[in-house]
């Protein structure tokens, strides 16, 4: 029995945490009938509470979620999901303080300042303003940390890149593309969301959660970082043969080429797995085969260099995001005080009535 080929648990599209980017794109589509709610105000601890209780609202109504985790604390929700209702709520800040262009029009701001007492809140402003901004300074430093490991990975991917058969890879590619995704008379939709992300705890992925949802499962072998070329004729072709894709791009390289590629409509799956995150079992392509070993092992101690202080970068960014997290958790210890409850509740109450509205009109 073919499988769901439904993801419903991944992180915030990666990137620098305090980037301009919005990483909004693929998550919705305004054109095709999508109502994006952006939060604004209140704090990530009020964000994921509100997110919950709109969550659990939809469920009861039997509506599949899909929530995206922040990377600094997986039990806080820097979005959720509906695909089912062509709706989404999103966490303002999270997604690089995001405004829609068209308020209104498919996308609505969501004020959560009437939810907070600020006389509550008004004698511990020093403290907030103290951990608010140790949490700023140890996520800038992170940031760095993991902008000097992706500068040293991707010398290990210019290395490979210079032994790559590309003919050969091409040609796998295609026969690959073939077999797996038939033509259709519509045009493909991507999504991007991310599947990986450097936490507090390392190196962290959804990759077996999600490959449990697919009955196609493909793992490519790839200790340089050159199976994203693969991925991307993969991703091109389904696209062209008209199947809506997920593409997840790499914690280090946001606006690199995929590192895993779902489609979900046919239940086929592609995960990169490396020593960084490893993906177990299912069908194995090896990128090896692609390379010339012989040129390859000319630049395999500095490759080997690279990977070692690479890994040890990304350690101590993950050691960052940890003190990061602790000076946040300390922020929403001091607002928890403050939150009125009833007004929380009436404003979940509300968006989650409408965004199931918004969905019956439509059907």
């Amino acid at each position: 029995m073919q499988k769901s080929g439904r993801v419903s648990r991944f992180f915030r599209r990666p990137g620098l945490l305090a980037g301009d980017a919005s990483h909004t794109e693929g998550l919705y589509d305004v054109q095709n009938g999508w109502r994006a709610y952006i939060l604004a105000g209140g704090t990530s601890g009020m964000k994921t509470a509100l997110m919950q209780k709109i969550g659990a609202a939809l469920e009861k109504a039997g509506e599949e979620l899909e929530t995206i985790c922040n990377a600094c604390d997986a039990d806080c929700l820097d979005g959720l999901r509906v695909s089912g209702l062509r709706a989404c709520v999103l966490d303002g800040v999270r997604f690089g303080g995001y405004s829609p262009a068209c308020p209104g029009i498919g996308e609505h701001m969501v004020g959560m300042d009437d939810c907070l007492d600020v006389e509550v809140l008004a004698p511990h402003r020093a403290q907030v303003l103290l951990f608010h901004a140790r949490q700023l300074a140890a996520e800038d430093r992170a940031n760095r940390f993991l902008t000097a490991a992706g500068n040293l990975l991707t010398d290990n991917t210019r290395l490979a890149l210079e032994c790559l058969d590309l003919q050969k890879m091409d040609g796998s590619a295609a026969r690959l593309a073939h077999r797996l995704f038939p033509q259709t008379h519509r045009k493909g939709v991507e999504t991007v969301c991310s599947l990986t992300a450097v936490t507090p705890d390392g190196i962290e992925n959804f990759c077996a959660q999600a490959a449990a949802q697919f009955s196609n499962v493909y793992i490519l072998e790839d200790e340089y970082g050159v199976g994203k070329l693969l991925l991307s004729r993969l991703r091109d072709a389904a696209l062209k043969a008209g199947q809506d894709v997920v593409s997840c791009p790499c914690a280090l390289f946001p606006q690199d080429r995929p590192e895993h590629l779902l489609v979900p409509g046919l239940s086929v799956a592609f995960f990169t797995s490396c020593r960084f995150h490893p993906v177990e079992g299912y069908r194995h392509i090896h990128m090896r085969r692609f390379l010339n070993h012989e040129a390859l092992g000319k630049g395999r101690t500095r490759a080997a260099f690279n990977r070692k202080a690479a890994k040890e970068l990304i350690k101590q960014a993950s050691l960052l995001l940890g003190e990061a997290r602790e000076s946040r958790n300390m922020v929403e210890e001091i607002y928890s005080a403050g939150i009125k409850g009833n007004v929380l509740d009436a404003l979940a109450e509300h968006i989650a009535t409408e965004m199931l509205d918004s969905g019956a009109d439509r059907l």
